[in-house]
């Protein structure tokens, strides 16, 4: 499956949240991914970034990105450290996307 992808975010307010927002505008927006290791991966990325940034309050994955499914085949994660936040949401589509 082809995704397109969008991102809303909050201006980011310390270095931890600017790293988290950077990694984001890094995705493929042509990507063929499973959601499955997307999230995986995501999870993992956080993770080293949080560790990084020890002094700025941790981002946290939203637990599970199926509560936010609108279709069978679109998907999103919800980003958040306190008032915070980044929603990454995909959007499938079929065939090519000329951006």
């Amino acid at each position: 499956m082809t995704y397109f992808i969008t991102t809303a975010d909050i201006n980011p307010g310390n270095s931890l949240q600017k790293a988290v927002k950077e990694m984001a505008g890094k995705i493929d927006h042509r990507t063929n991914s499973d959601p499955d290791q997307f999230e995986k991966d995501l999870n993992e990325q956080v993770r080293i970034l949080n560790e990084h940034h020890p002094r700025c309050t941790p981002v946290r994955v939203s637990n599970s990105r199926r509560d936010s499914l609108v279709k069978d085949s679109d998907f999103s994660f919800f980003l958040h450290a306190g008032n915070w936040y980044l929603h990454i949401y995909f959007h499938a589509i079929k065939g090519e996307a000329k951006l």
